[in-house]
């Protein structure tokens, strides 16, 4: 990326390497980063870069396509600090409607979970975020497996469809699910 090229947002002014790389490294907030400020900036400077870099178009291709590489980085990094809310909400609704957890005790331990895991074990969020779709990803299919076991017992109707899937197999992939739960909590080493 060219050098002349700064990006002014919020606090902050300076490259646009400089801005990916402080968000990245969790320096600098994400919801300060206004990305329709970011882009009109740049098509500001697109505007006024001299007739003689676009004589041949491929000055200008290098410089737009660093602005598409970094832009998708940003939105990268957007999608994984959202991805928990996504996740959060699931696991929230699973808590309250299928183990009769309190509403707001559920929201808490939403909430509260991936903050206590960053303040007293990790300095990454992506680890935790990672850590806790494993546990609570396992939990989630061992409670599905409960569920369709209980449904094939107790089910008094006809499905529409059905699965015939032995019940060795689903043992199994019980032991697979708790295997994983454990190797994350005491072998991953990442927490």
């Amino acid at each position: 990326m060219d050098e002349s090229f700064a990006v002014r947002v919020g606090e902050f002014e300076g490259p646009m390497e400089l801005l990916l790389e402080l968000v990245e490294e969790q320096k600098l907030p994400i919801n300060q980063v206004a990305l329709a400020t970011v882009a009109d900036s740049f098509l500001e400077y697109l505007k006024q870069l001299p007739k003689s870099l676009s004589a041949n178009g491929q000055a200008e291709m290098n410089v737009l396509g660093n602005f598409v590489v970094f832009t998708g980085a940003l939105f990268g990094v957007f999608a994984v600090a959202t991805s928990y809310i996504t996740f959060g909400l699931y696991l929230k609704d699973m808590l309250v409607y299928d183990l009769s957890i309190n509403k707001i005790l559920a929201l808490l331990f939403i909430i509260s979970a991936p903050i206590a895991l960053v303040f007293l074990h990790s300095d990454s969020f992506i680890v935790v975020l990672g850590f806790i779709g494993a546990i609570f990803g396992g939990l989630e299919s061992i409670f599905l497996i409960y569920t369709y076991k209980k449904a094939k017992q107790k089910g008094d109707r006809t499905p529409e469809y059905a699965y015939n899937i032995p019940a060795p197999l689903l043992n199994i992939l019980i032991a697979v699910f708790i295997f994983g739960i454990f190797y994350t909590l005491f072998f991953d080493g990442k927490i």
